[in-house]
């Protein structure tokens, strides 16, 4: 496996073209928001969050349990 979570797009066993809902904190600007300057880095994701493949366009859903 390619990545951190050695995870994998159960579509196509894509690994390298992952996208993951995480939780993170970002700053309200007058020009929308800024991760940066929040001045928290962290971030949080869990197996349970939804992800996106961009390969073959699978999406899963959150997984509640």
């Amino acid at each position: 496996m390619s990545n951190f979570f050695e995870m994998k797009c159960p579509k196509c066993g894509d690994e390298d073209h992952i996208d993951i809902v995480a939780t993170l904190w970002v700053r309200v600007t007058n020009e929308g928001t800024d991760a940066d300057a929040s001045g928290d880095s962290d971030h949080e994701y869990t197996p349970r969050d939804a992800a996106g493949y961009s390969v073959c366009r699978y999406n899963r859903p959150s997984r509640i349990s």
